[in-house]
């Protein structure tokens, strides 16, 4: 039995090609004096990041369009943005891009005004 058959929700949160392979994506472009910026979300690291893992992604939702295309993909996969980009352009399954950042910053914001996290609101939208 195929695990997406049916499914009204796939979540994915993957890293294409382990740690190992990820160090290098921060490594090698620090060697030529280009650091890294928001993680690997963008720059040289996303960039290689978006390279191997968009296949696995796109091999992803062709299954879903398969198996349970009526489902909704949510992405917790860095880089985010040029996955969601990638599947958008590829497929028809409708899929929304999620970023922990959300949560950090506002916990960050609630420490420098003093305020206790479980007693602030926050509506957040847009490109991340």
């Amino acid at each position: 039995m195929n695990p997406l058959k049916g499914a009204d929700a796939v979540l994915i949160t993957i890293l294409a090609g382990g740690t190992d392979v990820w160090q290098h994506d921060i490594i090698i472009p620090k060697r030529y004096g280009v650091d890294i910026n928001i993680g690997d979300t963008r720059g040289p690291a996303g960039v290689f990041r978006a390279l191997r893992t968009i296949p696995v992604m796109l091999g992803i939702v062709k299954d879903m369009e398969k198996y349970c295309p009526g489902a909704i993909l949510l992405n917790y996969t860095n880089p985010m943005v040029m996955l969601c980009r990638a599947m958008q352009r590829e497929s028809f399954i409708k899929l929304s891009g999620l970023c922990h950042s959300v949560q950090g910053t506002a916990t960050m914001l609630a420490d420098w005004i003093g305020a206790p996290y479980n007693e602030i609101t926050y509506t957040c939208a847009g490109i991340n």
